[in-house]
């Protein structure tokens, strides 16, 4: 994916009115590319807010009906967009916006490109196979998504713990490499700790090395009779 910024120009008879912000005009603005990035993190929350619905809720919006009225039989999914649903796929871009999802999905998820409009969040539950996901992804471009709409044709993961955002592929290497990390530093840790038997000897070995000598008598004690 990548991250394009645009000035927007109001509404007019044929919809919203956009234009994208190019290099020439950064220079003519006489801001950089950076100032340019923090600005649109600033304004584009306030300007332009997320919007966090289930799909049950944006098909009732959308059919007329009481979310409660529909039954669609399929996993929890959210759809991120913007008030308006207009280039909205940029709030995962938004300070703070994927941690709050995260709340109110209950952990990880992976992220659907769904197009440049919106993208859905599916809870990462142990249920969902992201190379199932991207071929559902890669199959809705093809056939329902126009070109110029499209977003792209990988599938996203969120990690709620590490607060990552990366390819889903790349979320099972790195989770992998992790374990792996782990497990590795459990046995050098059981190689270097010592027995209890051996604690306890070295401490008995300290306090007879500390503890006083007694002096010699002059007198032989007699020997034990067998």
């Amino acid at each position: 994916m990548a991250l394009i910024y645009r000035v927007d120009m109001g509404d007019s008879s044929g919809g919203k009115m956009t234009s994208v912000i190019t290099n020439q005009q950064l220079k003519a603005f006489g801001i950089t590319a950076e100032q340019l990035h923090q600005d649109a993190l600033e304004n584009a929350p306030l300007t332009h807010p997320a919007s966090l619905r289930s799909m049950q809720e944006v098909m009732a919006d959308m059919m007329g009906m009481k979310p409660e009225e529909i039954a669609t039989g399929e996993p929890m999914m959210l759809v991120a967009t913007v008030e308006g649903s207009f280039m909205g796929a940029s709030v995962i871009q938004y300070p703070g916006f994927m941690d709050q999802a995260a709340e109110k999905i209950g952990g990880d998820f992976f992220v659907l490109p769904s197009s440049i409009h919106e993208v859905l969040l599916i809870p990462d539950d142990g249920t969902q196979d992201y190379h199932d996901l991207a071929e559902m992804v890669q199959t809705i471009n093809e056939t329902q998504v126009a070109p110029a709409e499209r977003l792209s044709d990988n599938v996203y993961h969120y990690d709620k713990a590490d607060r990552v955002f990366e390819l889903a592929d790349k979320t099972a290497s790195r989770k992998l490499a992790q374990e792996m990390e782990k497990k590795a530093a459990a046995r050098g840790g059981a190689e270097k700790k010592p027995s209890v038997l051996e604690q306890l000897g070295e401490k008995k070995k300290e306090a007879m090395d500390h503890a006083p000598k007694a002096k010699a008598s002059g007198r032989t004690a007699p020997e034990a009779a067998l």
